[in-house]
């Protein structure tokens, strides 16, 4: 008895490397192979048989993950041979391209590189098969690494794409050993601009990840990101993980409840009848509010007669404007999606709580009441992302951005930002037991024990991480020292002062 093994080479090659298959059967490999079974090893199964004979057309898929200018959107570029447009030249949502590269397809996701949009980079590296964590050669931030952690934490697979590897020189060994040491990870030098190493990243990574591309009987799609449109209602943004979907067919959630019914499906900018996997599409017709990253399947029969009952896509429909007066300004967040709703929300409650509070965020477009509610609570309207409809620009309380830099602008001009310098000039030196005690006046501000300072010489850095230890005024230690007051300062591990020095140090 003899079988007949796939054309597909790499299959062949994957199969040798999990022993399945012998080493000598590569050698003999010449478009087509017949094997007498005594020829395969004994962990060779039916499976494998129909591994070889059928196609994979499965979609592998791939998030592209990294921090602002590392490279991602440029790789995408290079990969499709074509210039995505992008406002402001920044990714600020989940982006999907379909890609063919040497016969094997891939589904790729863009995604954002500002901290901003942290929740949507998390969201994305769930959605995937596998993860692309792009380092620029040039440098490493911290912000970067931070990326990195959410990686380890989802524990799926990735590989680091080292790139701009054509303009700077980076020892890759000493980034394994200071970030990747107990992990057994790809490293690949690429070049986003010239395409160097690109394909052959991509090639070795589908082959790698073949396991990953089995078929699942269940018609199952993940949502990617909610819309609301006035005229249609929900609109739900999905890649299509197995099955298939078509117009009419019931949609359930993981409890196997009913929440909507197909009533239009949109692929590739087209409407379509019905979907396969693995792919990216619009559905209409989900008639609850679902949260991103939530499982929904697919079924052309429906046996429980449960009531939807219609919501509208809303992030928080409660609105609290009966709290306690305080000092914070009130904001309305309102956006064409629920990604960048999220997004907004937890840069304001980590970077601006002192001074903001959200009094109502949703998903859709501005109306009358949302103009009213903003009067009535004294309130900023913030809309972003979106095209601002019914002439409501010219309304002194709705603000229109596009850009997350403008709309961070604008909240710290709305909230007077300025930095207070503390600054400290230099008139006398003291020499105490080979260390040095400096005396003086504090100009602006105030010093605190335990503050960071910069010192200046004729406008020129000295050393910018001095720290107080004690701060003396009159032969008595204080913690605080307030403007135009005399006071001596003993400084940790540095002498080096000369009168008519600066030291100052900035807070917000």
């Amino acid at each position: 008895m003899y079988i007949v093994l796939s054309k597909d080479f790499y299959k062949i090659k994957y199969l040798v490397n999990k022993k399945i298959l012998k080493k000598n059967i590569i050698k003999r490999f010449n478009g087509n192979l017949k094997l007498s079974i005594k020829e395969l090893n004994s962990n060779f199964n039916k499976n494998n048989i129909y591994f070889l004979k059928k196609k994979v057309n499965r979609k592998l898929i791939i998030s592209i993950i990294g921090h602002v200018n590392d490279g991602k959107t440029t790789l995408i570029r290079n990969v499709l041979n074509n210039k995505i447009k992008e406002f402001g030249n920044i990714t600020q949502n989940i982006n999907v391209y379909e890609v063919n590269k040497l016969n094997y397809n891939y589904l790729i996701l863009d995604t954002p590189g500002h901290y901003v949009f942290d929740y949507i980079k998390k969201h994305a590296i769930n959605f995937s098969d596998f993860i692309i964590f792009i380092l620029s050669s040039e440098k490493i931030s911290k912000k970067t690494i931070k990326i990195l952690k959410y990686i380890k934490e989802s524990k799926k697979n990735f590989a680091v794409a080292l790139n701009k590897s054509d303009l700077f020189t980076i020892n890759s060994s000493k980034i394994k050993n200071k970030y990747f040491k107990n992990d057994k990870i790809l490293f690949y030098k690429i070049s986003a601009l010239t395409g160097n190493g690109i394909d052959y990243m991509l090639n070795q990574i589908y082959i790698k990840n073949i396991e990953l591309l089995k078929f699942i009987k269940k018609n199952y799609a993940v949502i990617i990101n909610n819309y609301y449109e006035k005229k249609i209602g929900n609109k739900c943004e999905i890649i299509l993980k197995s099955g298939n979907i078509n117009i009419g067919d019931f949609i359930l959630d993981k409890k196997k409840n009913k929440i909507g019914k197909v009533i239009n499906i949109i692929c590739c900018d087209k409407k379509v009848n019905y979907c396969f996997s693995v792919s990216h599409c619009f559905i209409y017709g989900i008639k609850t509010n679902i949260k991103i990253g939530s499982q929904i399947f697919f079924n052309k029969k429906f046996e429980n007669n449960k009531k939807i009952v219609l919501k509208k896509i809303f992030v928080n429909n409660n609105i609290s404007f009966l709290n306690k007066k305080t000092k914070k300004k009130n904001l309305i967040i309102i956006s064409d999606n629920e990604n960048s709703i999220k997004s907004l929300c937890d840069m304001i409650k980590k970077n601006y709580y002192k001074y903001f509070q959200i009094k109502k965020k949703k998903v859709g477009t501005i109306e009358k009441d949302d103009i009213d509610f903003a009067k009535y609570t004294k309130s900023k309207i913030i809309y972003f992302n979106s095209i601002c409809e019914n002439n409501y620009e010219t309304n002194k309380e709705i603000f229109v951005f596009k850009l997350i830099y403008d709309l961070e602008n604008f909240l710290k001009k709305l909230i007077n930002f300025k930095k207070k310098i503390n600054k400290f000039v230099v008139t006398n030196i003291f020499s105490v037991k080979k260390t040095k005690i400096i005396g003086g006046r504090v100009v602006s501000g105030k010093i605190k024990i335990n503050d960071i300072f910069t010192l200046y010489r004729k406008n020129k850095i000295i050393n910018k991480n001095l720290r107080i230890k004690t701060i003396k005024i009159y032969e008595k230690e204080s913690l605080i020292v307030n403007k135009n007051e005399i006071c001596s300062i003993y400084f940790e591990n540095f002498n080096d002062f000369q009168i008519n020095d600066i030291i100052y140090s900035t807070n917000e």
